[in-house]
């Protein structure tokens, strides 16, 4: 689970006094944020779109916020073509190219978001992983009280936040079913979905759970519990949806995200070539 994360040191100091709820307000805040020495150089970036060099992960919740989803529900047909990914595309660009808040070596494979952030050469975080909170806290104490989350911003249409996920199944050729099935109900049980959750400090799907003391104990935790009305999970109905989603050079968004963003070619002609590549995966 995902959500926004913000230095509030830097952002009082750039009179932000409120984290950004929608695009237009992080722009500004972004703006406000972004500090340069006299020579120009940049020395605190106000935005970063996601937590590590996953460039794809960064555009999935941009696309749900524009409306947009990247596949039918049966999983067989792409649907990347429309107003929803040019307008997820735009504000990547703008961000980079336009309003020149956010670093564009970040789209370059090492990049980390968390250094920057921590050493204050980075302000705001778009898409940041919940588990964060919980590394700040241990890990990094030189910056206690000076970061908070909040619910992702809204887009054009919602506010979806990346949600990932594993799920609980039945293996194909398993020969006690019934007996699987029992397993999984029993780890289904809101007592013991909160030790799997407290245990693994990750988020739990089920109201109950985050209503408990151990998500609702930290400001950070609490804004988590929020945000999962903002869920979109990051699976898809596809075997190809890896192959399509690989945030490497040759993947298929990854480079209709970099040659709009990085490189700056025609975005009607990029979208167009990732429909048509993401089409033939769908169809194998």
């Amino acid at each position: 689970m995902r959500a926004q994360l913000y230095r509030t040191d830097i952002a009082a100091e750039a009179g932000v006094t409120q984290p950004p709820e929608n695009w237009d307000e992080v722009i500004e805040a972004a703006r406000k944020m972004t500090k340069r020495s006299d020579n120009g150089e940049v020395e605190t970036w106000g935005y970063s779109f996601g937590s590590a060099a996953k460039v794809v992960d960064w555009l999935m919740p941009l696309y749900w916020q524009a409306g947009g989803e990247f596949m039918t529900d049966d999983g067989k047909t792409a649907t990347i073509d429309n107003d929803a990914m040019r307008k997820a595309l735009t504000f990547m660009h703008d961000m980079v190219n336009v309003h020149k808040v956010a670093d564009p070596d970040a789209f370059e494979k090492g990049y980390k978001a968390r250094p920057a952030f921590v050493a204050g050469k980075v302000a705001m975080i778009g898409s940041a992983e919940q588990a964060w909170g919980n590394r700040l806290e241990t890990e990094n104490p030189e910056v206690d009280g000076k970061w908070s989350f909040s619910r992702s911003a809204a887009g054009p249409a919602n506010r979806a936040s990346f949600s990932g996920a594993g799920y609980l199944g039945v293996l194909r050729g398993s020969e006690k079913v019934e007996q699987c099935v029992d397993w999984l109900a029993y780890l289904s049980r809101d007592e013991n979905m909160l030790k799997l959750s407290q245990a693994a400090g990750t988020v739990a799907t089920k109201p109950a759970v985050m209503a408990t003391d151990f998500w609702s104990d930290r400001p950070y935790k609490r804004v988590v519990a929020e945000a999962l009305e903002d869920a979109h999970t990051s699976q898809h109905p596809a075997p190809a949806w890896s192959a399509i989603s690989t945030s490497e050079p040759g993947g298929i968004l990854y480079d209709m995200i970099y040659s709009v963003v990085i490189e700056q070619q025609d975005m009607d002609a990029a979208i167009t070539t990732a429909q048509e590549l993401m089409q033939a995966q769908l169809d194998r």
